[in-house]
């Protein structure tokens, strides 16, 4: 059952991840309205999460509010590198890292938690591997690759782990008993950083801003608010009965799988034969993960 509930945590997953694609092509043309959708949407997956846990955060251990606040901070400030990533290198290479960068929390909670990785979860995360760099272009031409970009992508790779883990080890040390009320809290910070600055660059008269809202644009935000909110909020409720070697991996792997198809079926992209061995490494790779 908790696999089952895996998979559907990898489909919201993939929802957020097509709706901030689709974001990105048409509503979004500047820094301050990033800024601003990440901070509404998130501020859409606060108030989720506060509605499962009753609108009451309960008796908090006291490491909670100094973790929402870090959690926070570098999840709005992972964005922001990671649109530096996308502006200084190449876009199928940027992404390639970006995925791989669920190796920092397996290893970290190999070495120390002592979690066990069994052959079979071995080979699965090498086929994950795999599946990403099938999914790359690493003959892509444009932007040439740079140190700054290699240190952007080093720093948003660190950042991305950072979030797992940190979100991980509180849950771990919970076991799991205020996922609604932390969700909400460190949710509620990334949106009030997210939005004081897009509000900084914005400029004077806010007209960044302004352009910004359209009922396009809105419905997007609600979709993507409600993908990263579920995503999140499975991932954190499975982290400590389930281990890192097979959460990231299949929750990270299955989001990719899904984009992929719905890439096919909605936005409507071809299917070739690169793409079904990419798919046939994914599944597989999920397979064995799962046993």
């Amino acid at each position: 059952m908790e696999y089952v509930v895996l998979i559907l945590g990898s489909a919201l997953f993939a929802v957020y991840s097509i709706g901030m694609k689709i974001s990105g092509d048409t509503c979004i043309k500047n820094r301050a309205q990033r800024f601003l959708h990440v901070g509404l949407f998130s501020a859409v997956a606060s108030l989720l999460s506060f509605s499962f846990c009753g609108w009451k955060l309960g008796q908090l251990p006291w490491f909670t509010w100094w973790t929402v606040l870090l959690l926070g901070l570098i999840f709005v400030l992972l964005l922001y590198v990671y649109l530096k990533v996308l502006e200084y290198g190449p876009l199928s290479l940027s992404v390639l890292f970006m995925n791989m960068s669920m190796i920092f929390p397996i290893i970290f909670f190999w070495i120390f938690r002592s979690e066990k990785i069994t052959v079979l979860r071995l080979m699965g995360i090498i086929l994950i591997c795999v599946m990403f760099f099938s999914s790359a272009n690493l003959k892509e031409h444009g932007k040439p690759i740079t140190v700054k970009w290699f240190l952007y992508v080093l720093l948003s790779v660190l950042m991305n782990g950072s979030v797992c883990i940190i979100n991980r080890v509180y849950q771990i040390e919970t076991k799991g008993a205020y996922t609604a009320p932390f969700t909400a809290l460190w949710y509620g910070v990334a949106a009030i950083i997210a939005i004081c600055l897009a509000i900084a660059f914005s400029g004077k008269k806010r007209e960044n801003i302004k352009m910004y809202f359209s009922l396009k644009a809105l419905r997007l935000v609600l979709i993507v608010g409600v993908g990263s909110f579920g995503g999140n909020y499975i991932t954190s409720s499975l982290s400590y009965r389930i281990d890192s070697s097979v959460l990231f991996p299949v929750i990270l792997g299955g989001s990719f799988i899904l984009v992929m198809i719905g890439s096919l079926l909605f936005l409507k992209e071809k299917l070739n034969f690169h793409k079904v061995i990419t798919l046939a490494f994914g599944f597989l790779a999920v397979i064995l993960l799962s046993i």
